[in-house]
């Protein structure tokens, strides 16, 4: 963080402007005291009024406290029509009463009212003047009337620190710090603790720290409104053992203190810890207050202790603190965590309020617990009641809808992001894509990528992760080449993304992977699994085994982790070692369909049926059952033993017993296995019959059988069915007319080879 230097703002009018904001004074109540009873007279010079109501006769010569006793609105008629000499306290009354209101339009009247009649000049008048504006969140009319001032005490350099930390200008607080020291005036304890508060606001660490040797060098280490303070920036800073250090350390401790290291602990993600904190703030005798409650509840939903979080929701109720916001907003979001719903929606249906946050917050909850259809209903009835949803809103609303898989609703937020001109913003765009690419609408993917300016390596990554999907290996790594020509590092994730997209090219798997290795990049398990999955044949078993070497030496337990595990298993079975694949399974301390399936195709690829049959039945009595694709290799291994009654049955068993509906790859499976024994008479009633409609490859299998039986009628309604569906399909007129030639028709033969040369 560098050095914060600001003389500009103590010697020229700021430039930027401040939204309207309460700023909260580091000095308590009673450091103004009441207001003064200085005697000394101002001399105006406004035009005296013969009609002016008696009320004004009376206040021109009575004592201060009847300015005190009428409102702010008949101070400022007041002023407009006395013309005698006013005391310092009324216009200091005055001024006081803008304070409580807050209002800066109020401020700006008085102000210029003090101005056209020279009464601004007077060094207390001017120090409120700037108080006043910093209390009504003027910050570039307080920083002016900073600038004006002849003379600057401590108390004014503070006020003015004050604003900006409360303004959301913290380093220009500490610039004013530096400025005030410059000035020869040194820091008070509330100094102090405004600049510490900067320093919370901008995490930084180390002039914290500097600060915190100040108040140890001002002996006020045991303060505990300096200890509070502390503790909040060190909690803020991340070091939340040093916050507990201080807290302990201050033999007076505060509700506020408390709080601070309640919240740290709950934002480190000690929730328990917070929680405990919380407990030994009521064996001291301490309340909870508000910001406790709030802190206490946040850390309630991150431990998911749902009773927790309602026995100190009712706590609140009973103190009257249910029209609080916030504490609204994280009772809302502690139920929801929870997985309790319907109580997020009562404490959110009871709300008299319901801002963009509420709504975010609920919104947000029903997606992340699945309920995504409420989501989207959330966001309706939202716009309904005539809240705007923000960015974070949408966002959360395009995740639902690309779990729902609701592109249609989708395609209308991303109208509305258009609408609110949010399209721009970064993470907006990345969720847009990552809708799009969901739903194979790479396209409308692209144009929005191509829509922002800037593009980042989640952004990059997204869209190779959408060529991946739709198998676009050279678009996706033509991508990842342009994102590192654009000087977007890729991190492990783009790189996932890459392998991913390349799984049918080893050659270029083993590429990325090795890159990324160069570049000192761990990889993630991800990465391995991805790598091992392109390992499919014999030429890549020994890249296979070093990936198996590199996790089994980095201390991970294959044993344990199903899914890796799973994949390895795989990689042997298609690279043909079965005794490895065999000896991982057996290792394997629990095994999934997909673990028990990927050594059943193994064996069903080497013919091994006795060996298929044998894990089939071992699986059922481990209670797995098997799906689709365990059924396909043992069809597989029934076709390659030519076992047609096995395979019938188990077709039979397959949709009757399991309730799984044939596939395109189960019917082929048969009759292969139908052609291979003859019985193509069959083989053809099943494709006419089948509730899935036969492809033109389908027919090449009979095609090809017919060939072997030499059945030439069969082969000639085969053939017509293929090229019906593809007229382009070369292989049946490469079959027919062998065929035609093994039966001697030799024109006919020669007829299917002009079709032949015609289509191409």
């Amino acid at each position: 963080m560098p050095e914060a230097s600001f003389p500009h703002l103590i010697s020229m009018k700021p430039t930027e402007t401040s939204g309207l904001a309460s700023a909260h004074s580091p000095y308590p109540p009673s450091w103004l005291g009441p207001v003064p009873s200085n005697t000394a007279k101002i001399s105006t010079q406004g035009s005296s009024n013969t009609h002016a109501p008696s009320l004004i006769n009376f206040v021109q010569s009575a004592e201060t406290i009847v300015w005190e006793s009428l409102s702010l609105e008949s101070c400022l008629l007041s002023l407009r029509t006395l013309s005698d000499s006013l005391s310092l306290d009324c216009f200091l009354c005055i001024i006081h009463k803008c304070r409580l209101r807050q209002s800066s339009a109020h401020a700006m009247l008085v102000h210029l009212y003090l101005c056209s009649h020279g009464v601004d000049v007077h060094y207390v008048i001017q120090s409120h003047i700037v108080t006043l504006y910093v209390e009504c969140g003027s910050m570039p009319q307080a920083q002016m009337a900073f600038n004006r001032l002849t003379r600057r005490s401590e108390f004014v350099w503070t006020s003015l620190m004050n604003g900006y930390v409360d303004s959301g200008k913290p380093l220009h607080s500490l610039g004013l710090g530096q400025a005030m020291r410059e000035d020869g005036i040194e820091p008070s304890k509330f100094t102090l603790v405004t600049l510490i508060k900067a320093c919370a606001r901008l995490q930084w660490l180390e002039r914290g720290q500097d600060l915190h040797k100040e108040v140890i060098d001002m002996g006020l280490e045991d303060d505990p409104f300096i200890g509070s303070v502390l503790v909040d920036m060190y909690a803020k800073c991340g070091s939340i053992m040093k916050a507990q250090e201080v807290f302990d350390g201050v033999s007076s401790r505060s509700i506020v203190s408390w709080t601070a290291l309640i919240a740290g602990y709950t934002e480190h993600g000690q929730a328990e810890k917070a929680l405990k904190c919380l407990d030994l703030m009521s064996l001291e005798g301490l309340s909870p207050d508000i910001g406790s409650y709030i802190c206490s509840i946040k850390a309630c939903g991150n431990l998911e202790d749902v009773r927790r979080g309602h026995r100190l929701h009712s706590e609140a109720m009973k103190k009257g603190l249910e029209r609080d916001q916030v504490l609204n907003h994280v009772l809302i979001d502690m139920y929801a965590k929870c997985g309790f719903l319907e109580d997020a929606q009562g404490v959110f249906v009871k709300l008299l309020v319901k801002d963009v946050v509420t709504w975010t917050t609920l919104i947000s909850r029903y997606v992340d617990q699945g309920h995504s259809e409420a989501a989207l209903r959330c966001l309706d009835q939202m716009q309904l009641e005539g809240e705007h949803p923000n960015d974070i809103t949408l966002v959360c609303s395009l995740k639902a809808c690309r779990y729902l898989g609701a592109l249609d609703k989708g395609r209308e937020i991303h109208s509305l992001i258009v609408k609110e001109e949010l399209e721009k913003i970064p993470y907006v765009c990345n969720t847009l894509v990552d809708l799009y690419v969901k739903h194979g609408r790479l396209e409308e993917a692209l144009d929005v990528f191509q829509e922002l300016e800037v593009h980042d390596v989640i952004l990059w990554t997204t869209i190779i992760r959408g060529y991946a999907e739709c198998e676009q290996c050279e678009e996706a790594l033509s991508c990842f080449e342009q994102m590192q020509f654009k000087s977007i590092s890729p991190d492990v994730a783009a790189y996932n993304a890459v392998i991913s997209a390349c799984t049918v090219n080893t050659e270029k798997v083993f590429q990325t992977y090795l890159q990324m290795q160069e570049r000192g990049l761990l990889p993630s398990q991800a990465t391995m699994m991805g790598v091992i999955r392109a390992c499919k044949h014999k030429s890549t078993l020994a890249f296979g085994k070093s990936i198996h070497a590199q996790l089994s030496n980095s201390g991970g337990n294959l044993t344990e982790d199903i899914q890796l595990a799973t994949v390895l298993v795989d990689m042997y079975a298609k690279c043909g070692d079965m005794v490895t694949a065999q000896q991982l399974f057996e290792c394997m301390l629990s095994r999934d369909t997909v673990t028990w399936t990927s050594l059943i195709a193994g064996y069903a690829g080497q013919g091994e049926s006795d060996l298929v049959f044998e894990l089939l039945g071992r699986m059922k009595d481990e209670g797995i059952s098997p799906d689709g694709e365990t059924f396909l290799g043992v069809l597989i291994a029934c076709a390659h033993a030519g076992l047609v009654e096995e395979g019938q049955m188990f077709f039979e068993t397959m949709r009757s017993d399991f309730g799984i509906a044939p596939t395109i790859e189960h019917l082929n499976c048969i009759v292969d296995l139908l052609g291979r024994v003859g019985r193509l008479s069959e083989a053809v009633l099943m494709l006419n019959q089948s509730s899935v409609p036969p492809d033109q490859i389908m027919w090449g299998t009979v095609l090809s059988a017919c060939r072997k039986w030499h059945d030439v009628e069969v082969a000639r309604h085969a053939f017509h069915c293929a090229v019906a569906l593809d007229s382009n399909y070369l292989p049946a007129y490469s079959q027919m007319a062998n065929i035609y030639a093994d039966a001697e028709l030799w024109e006919e033969a020669r007829i299917v080879e002009a079709m032949k040369i015609q289509q191409r």
